[in-house]
């Protein structure tokens, strides 16, 4: 029983500076056997958005950094899953900032074997709302 995990499209996905809700419209899919629970991991591995636990006080995003890979679930029947990640709204005016995803195994063979698809990369794009950029 073989299930596939991937980004659910390869152009960008795109969501306002003043999103608030933590489920994004980055999604992952799931394909192949359904029927049981799947986990994968997610973790940042790119962009021009800056994190609240970065150096920088200009913070985008809130995302669970204390691990190095995000677990995601798929319980049984699900082939769906948004990221779940807060935009911080800043008040500052920026260009289009951006992060980069990547879905990786997990090595717990209990959930049974998940390969990952070809769209194993993800771009999200967090437009600004604060006027003209600089």
């Amino acid at each position: 029983m073989v299930s596939t995990v991937q980004f659910s499209q390869d152009t960008p996905y795109q969501t306002n500076e003043s999103y608030t809700s933590l489920g994004l419209p980055v999604v992952l899919v799931r394909t192949g056997d359904t029927s049981g629970t799947s986990i994968v991991y997610v973790k940042i591995i790119g962009g021009t958005a800056s994190s609240l636990t970065s150096p920088n006080s200009n913070a985008d995003y809130t995302f669970p950094e204390e691990y190095p890979f995000y677990p995601v679930f798929f319980d049984p029947g699900v082939t769906s899953v948004n990221l779940q990640m807060q935009i911080i709204d800043d008040q500052i005016s920026e260009p289009t900032e951006t992060v980069i995803f990547e879905v990786i195994p997990s090595e717990a063979e209990i959930f049974g074997e998940v390969l990952i698809g070809e769209d194993n990369t993800a771009t999200l794009e967090i437009l600004d709302d604060d006027g003209t950029s600089p």
